[in-house]
This record gives structure tokens, C-alpha cells and sequence, in this order.
């Protein structure tokens, strides 16, 4: 991870509990660099394709834990990484990289079962009809 994406993270870890606080949901931590970055890198899984993941992982944990604690700001929260996670997986798909959108789009499907959901969930799942059959695993492996 480079050292601005670093810095990034770290403010807006530094920044969340005071902002959860105040009732307002801190910014995505999903930025437009980082897309755009993974737009240029030369493969699919390189380095910036480990910073979304990252940032990805951090505020799904913050949405989760705000779930578990009945914060005010929960659905908020969950509502972001949700649509995070689907920018995530159509600019995967967009540049031919349909493992890793698929595996975006599953963890909006695994992970974000509630009806407050549905509209992202019907998307994630007709993004994943609309991409190449994932390769048949090997004999006795699962997929």
C-alpha cells in the first residue's frame, strides 16, 4: 500500500469515532484515486486492487460493528460499503477482471441479506449473470 492510501486510511480511522459521535457518517474510504489507480495497474490483483480490498474490509468492519451496537448510523454505514463494494465490482467487470468482480458482488450478496438492501442485491446478482462463466474448478476442488 503507498503511502498517500496509508495516510488516508489512517485519517479516516482517526476521524470515524468523532464523527460517529457527531451522527455523520465519515466519507468512503473507497476513493476516486484508488479506482483510478486499479483502472491503470497492469493486473487484476496488483497493489491497487490490495488497497480497495483494504479500504473495503476496514468499513465493512466499522458497518458491522455499528450493526452489533445499534449505532444511530448503522444503515448509513452499511448502505456505503454496500454501494462501495458494487463500484468496486463494476469497474472490476468493466476492465475484464471478472473474479474479482464476482467476488465483490458475492460479499454484497453474503453479507448484506436485508430487505433495505434488495435494490443493490438484484443489481449484484444481474451483474454476475451478465459476466463470463467463472473457469470450472479442478477435479475434487471446490469452487
Amino acid at each position: 500500500m503507498n503511502a498517500l492510501v496509508r495516510t488516508a486510511l489512517a485519517a479516516a480511522l482517526v476521524a470515524a469515532p468523532a464523527l460517529a459521535r457527531a451522527g455523520e457518517v465519515p466519507p468512503s474510504l473507497l476513493s476516486d484515486q484508488m479506482l483510478s489507480w486499479y483502472r491503470q495497474d497492469a493486473t487484476c490483483e496488483g497493489r491497487a486492487y490490495v488497497s480497495i480490498q483494504n479500504a473495503l474490509e476496514m468499513e465493512a468492519g466499522a458497518a458491522q460493528a455499528a450493526a452489533r451496537r445499534r449505532l444511530s448510523d448503522a444503515e448509513s454505514l452499511a448502505a456505503r460499503i454496500v454501494a462501495d463494494y458494487d463500484r468496486a465490482a463494476r469497474i472490476a467487470a468493466a476492465r475484464g477482471c471478472p473474479d474479482v468482480a464476482r467476488g465483490f458482488w458475492r460479499s454484497i450478496l453474503d453479507a448484506y441479506p436485508g430487505p433495505e438492501h434488495a435494490a443493490i442485491r438484484q443489481r449484484a446478482e444481474a451483474g454476475l449473470r451478465n459476466l463470463p462463466p467463472a473457469p470450472a474448478a479442478a477435479e475434487g476442488v471446490p469452487r
